[in-house]
Parts: structure tokens; C-alpha cells; sequence
């Protein structure tokens, strides 16, 4: 952003000291704040800032470019490319020690990338501060050109990885567990998706985490949702087990067993790590006894899931019982 200023002067050529000044602009070059600070737009193009007070009306010309400071260009990126970004300033600074990966086959010709912040942060350049919402500790924008053209999202012909370098101290400030990280992409609505993302391994040494991604667009480290592993909704004995799946890890179909003390009504759901719903297993009313039933690992429309860690959830009347499964494709 810019500050502009105004001096006001009366008949006399005096100066009126506390003139009230209202701010406006004139064309797309952004916002303009009471105080005088102009915020630039994303586009780049040139306008007036317009300074008045009373019946005085003065301008001033100007011209927004694109800030090339808030991103890192890779010309030219191809298979068997290991890249690794460092050296940068703020806003940019994050993007040090991102490392990235690109597998013999990946791509099908040279690419070109540039790596931005997002255009749904917040950058606050008097204190250095970057916010990307209450779920995301870091994000990254990648955008992929081939021949001269945007293409967003890209797709690989085979996932690349990716390492993101985190702060233990910050996690710690945030009250976020290290153990419990993980790399998701963000929708246009700002939703975490995990669908894509794969082989997730934290190394809590070297403060990194690395994985596996299907394609470039919007991707974030942040925290995964915590489930409890079994609750009692009040002091009732416990009425229900769930036993862990058999085979575990499974890339075909698995058996889950489990065991009713008293009759009544059960809901067996499958979940992901975001807590959103996979498929829904069975909700019936049972007598006592022992069951199983067979997750074929897809999910309510029909679709196999992605490889990754899923949660089994039972629940009745009065317990609710997690067990993590894995699917492997």
C-alpha cells in the first residue's frame, strides 16, 4: 500500500491546519482508506487518487503494477527436477526451504511455475504478518504455465512431492500439536480437501513435512482435526466394541467386527481425516450379539476413495467408539 497526504491552503496561500481531506480514487486501482493509505488492486492499470476538502479538489496519477516481489518464477521445470526455494523476503519469506520433487514421468513437457501467496491471505506489511484463516498455518499458491498459458488446476501424470519446512515455535504459540500436521489443498470456498494429497510423513527433527500431490493449485499445512478414540456420552455402562478392522492396511476390501451388550440402534459410519462423512456403513436397530461388515472402500456415490487414513465411527444411545483404518490403493 501507499500513504498519500494533503495540505490545504486558504485564499491567502495559508495553511489550514486539521483541514478535514476526503479520500476517494478514480478508476481500478484499488481502495482508499479515510486516513489516505491506498491499498492496490490485483490488476494492474493506472488511476487517480483524489484528495478534496470543501469546493478544492486535487489528484494525483497512478499507476498499479503487479508487485513481482510476491512470487517466485521457475522458467523452466522438468522431470527428474529437484527445486528447492530460499533466499526470499517478506511476504515471500515462507516459501523458504519448500523443496519439490518431480518424478521421472510427471510431467509430459517442461513447465514453467510460479509460486505466490494466495489471493485469499492477508498480508499486513507493517508488522510482517501473512493471515491465511483460523485452519491454515501456511499457504501456497502454484501456478502452472505450458506453452505460454495458465493452467489451473495442473494435473501430473504421476504425484510429485513436496516438503514444507515448519516453525515448532509458532506451532507452539498457535497450540498446535507438530505430530498432527497435514498438507491439504484449499477450494475456492476455503475448504482443507484431501482427496489427492498422499504419503504424509512428519519429521519432527528436521521441523518438515513432506508428500505426495496429484496436481498444483492452492495447497496448505495445517492441523488435522483430532478424534477421540472412545467416549462415553454419559456414565452408562458400556453397551458396544468395535473391533479393528481386518486386513490394515487394505486396498481391496476390509472386515470390521464388532459387538452389541444391549439391544438397540446402531449407526456405523466411515469418515476422513477432515471429519466429513465417506460412507455410511449400516444405521439399523440390532439385538445383542457380534457383527461384521465389509467396507469395500468406496464411498456413498459410489466412487473409491483415495489412498490415506479414514476413521471407522460407532455410536449408540450412549458411547461413541473411533478406530483409524488405512487404504492403500
Amino acid at each position: 500500500g501507499v500513504n498519500f497526504s494533503a495540505v490545504v491552503y486558504d485564499t491567502n496561500d495559508k495553511k489550514i491546519n486539521n483541514a478535514a481531506v476526503a479520500w476517494t480514487v478514480e478508476g481500478a486501482i484499488g481502495e482508499i482508506a479515510a486516513n489516505g493509505h491506498l491499498t492496490a488492486g490485483a490488476v494492474s492499470g493506472t488511476g487517480n487518487v483524489v484528495a478534496s476538502s470543501g469546493t478544492v479538489i486535487s489528484k494525483a496519477t497512478v499507476t498499479v503494477t503487479e508487485n513481482t516481489n510476491n512470487k517466485v518464477h521457475l522458467p523452466k521445470v522438468k522431470n527428474n527436477d529437484i527445486i528447492k526455494l530460499e533466499g526470499f523476503q517478506f511476504p515471500i519469506n515462507n516459501l523458504n526451504g519448500i523443496k519439490l520433487l518431480f518424478p521421472e514421468g510427471s510431467l509430459s513437457k517442461d513447465i514453467e511455475i510460479n509460486c505466490k501467496i494466495p489471493d485469499f491471505a492477508n498480508i499486513d506489511y507493517t508488522n510482517q504478518n501473512i493471515f491465511f484463516g483460523d485452519k491454515i498455518i501456511y499457504a501456497i499458491k502454484f501456478e502452472v504455465i505450458v506453452d505460454g498459458k495458465l493452467i489451473d488446476p495442473f494435473v501430473f501424470n504421476k504425484p510429485i512431492e513436496i516438503t514444507i519446512p515448519f516453525n515448532k515455535n509458532i506451532l507452539e504459540k498457535l497450540k498446535f500439536d507438530p505430530n498432527n500436521l497435514g498438507v491439504y489443498f484449499i477450494s475456492e470456498f476455503g475448504e482443507l480437501i484431501e482427496d489427492g494429497i498422499s504419503n504424509v510423513v512428519i519429521n519432527i527433527f528436521t521441523n518438515e513435512v513432506t508428500a505426495n500431490v496429484s496436481h498444483f493449485s492452492n495447497i496448505a499445512l495445517a492441523p488435522r482435526p483430532t478424534f477421540v478414540e472412545e467416549t462415553s456420552m454419559n456414565s452408562l455402562p458400556k453397551s458396544i466394541d468395535l473391533f479393528q478392522n481386518y486386513p490394515n492396511p487394505f486396498n481391496a476390501s476390509t472386515t470390521i467386527s464388532y459387538f452389541l451388550y444391549t439391544p438397540g440402534e446402531i449407526d456405523i459410519t466411515v469418515y476422513n481425516s477432515l471429519g466429513n462423512e465417506i460412507k455410511k456403513l449400516i444405521h439399523t436397530k440390532q439385538i445383542p450379539g457380534k457383527y461384521s461388515i465389509i467396507w469395500n472402500g468406496k464411498n456413498n456415490q459410489g466412487n473409491e476413495v483415495t489412498s490415506g487414513i479414514y476413521f471407522v465411527r460407532m455410536k449408540n444411545d450412549t458411547y461413541i467408539i473411533n478406530s483409524k483404518i488405512l487404504f492403500l490403493k
